[in-house]
This record gives C-alpha cells, structure tokens and sequence, in this order.
C-alpha cells in the first residue's frame, strides 16, 4: 500500500501553527487577483478543499461578495480535525467540515466554484479526487487548483513517483509532469483553461496553476 501523511500528521502541524506560511502563499494572491474575471455567480456554493484553518476560503469570500452580501454558502474541508476547529472559531459564517477529498459529502452538480492549493499531490488517489470534483461541480462550474509539476517547481530530479517532497515539514506527495496531471483531469470531465492565463494575474510559474470548468458550460 502506498504511503500517505495521516490526519494525525497534519492535527500536530496544526496544533504547532507550522501552517501560517500557507496562508499568504503568493499562489493564492494570484488566484485571488484572477477571481472578478472568471466568476460571474456561484449561487451554488464554493469549497475549498484541504482549507487548513480557514484563511483562505474567507479571503475568497472577500473578493467575490466586496459588499458582504454571499452569492452562496462557503465550505471548507479538512482531513485535520485541529484545523478545522480553528477555523470554526476564527469564521463563523463558513461551513467547515472535517473530509476526505476522495469522498466529498456534497450532492452532484451542487458547487460553482473549487479551490484546492496544494493538496491533491498529497493524496493517495489523486484521480478520484479529481472524479469528485467534477461530480459535485456543477457543468461550467469553475475550478482553480494548484498542483507542483516535476520541470517547473522542482528540477533537482525528473522521475516521476511518490516521494518527499523538498518542504521542511517533510510532506510525502506525488511528484508528475504536467502532462500526467493533465491526463488525469481530461478523464474526469474537467476542462482546464490555457495554464499562461494566470501569468496575466501574476503568476511566476504558469505551469502549477491549474484553473478550468466542468465540463458541459459555455466557457469564460
């Protein structure tokens, strides 16, 4: 059986506060900044998965309701129970939850918008993950994740697998080529977007970033 960090391994990191350089990532600045341009209503919902405690997900709710007025619930999940009871009293007027990626608690086609930074390399199942997001997006619902790809965040070795990463809390995750992500969301129904449109809102390293909808929408 394949390796992964338990929900023990991320409750200590949690309960250490060894997130807090998570929470403004210059990724999540960028997907923030790309927001206005492609959500015109997510009267359906919006989830994060894998919020941590919270910050993101409510940052995201700044953006898409300025006048503090929600177009649709925000959720949050997490495999860490601490994370998700610091969340729960740092914002109130989110829904979070304590979830695994591979199995998400939301009726089909219930969602209009996804985030996901960082998370789905670390999972043991990467691709179902990817089939539920489709499943519970509903058609154009849109999604924007952030995957690291062997040839654009790290170069110190190009063979793909499961190994440890180079981040100082010694996360275990997968390690693929661009491509290989790709394969695995063309067989779920998500359609990605150029991966250069984030280098207009900021991007570095268009290659991580991942943005798209499911399909079956008109498109941006």
């Amino acid at each position: 059986m394949r390796p992964k960090p338990s929900a023990g391994f991320y409750d200590t990191l949690f309960q250490e506060n060894r997130d807090q350089a998570w929470n403004d990532a210059p990724g999540k600045r960028v997907i923030l900044s790309a927001l206005p341009d492609f959500i015109l209503d997510v009267g359906e919902g919006a989830l994060d998965i894998g919020c941590g405690t919270g910050y993101f997900i409510h940052e995201a709710g700044r953006v898409l309701s300025p006048d503090g007025l929600r177009h649709g619930p925000l959720h949050g999940i997490d495999v860490s129970r601490s994370a998700i009871e610091k969340a729960r009293a740092r914002y109130s007027d989110i829904h979070f939850s304590v979830m695994d990626a591979h199995a998400l608690g939301f009726r089909a086609r219930s969602l209009g918008l996804i985030f996901s930074y960082g998370v789905l390399e670390h999972l043991s199942h990467p691709a179902e993950a990817l089939a539920e997001i489709a499943r519970v997006l509903r058609p154009g619902g849109r999604f924007f994740l952030l995957l690291p790809s062997l040839g654009a965040y790290r170069h110190d070795r190009l063979d793909e697998g499961w190994y440890t990463d180079l981040d100082p809390n010694g996360q275990p995750q997968w390690n693929l080529f661009r491509r290989t992500w790709e394969d695995m969301f063309e067989k779920s129904a998500l359609r990605l977007y150029p991966s250069d449109w984030s280098r207009r809102h900021g991007a570095l390293n268009p290659e991580v970033f991942f943005w798209g909808e499911r399909r079956g929408g008109g498109g941006p």
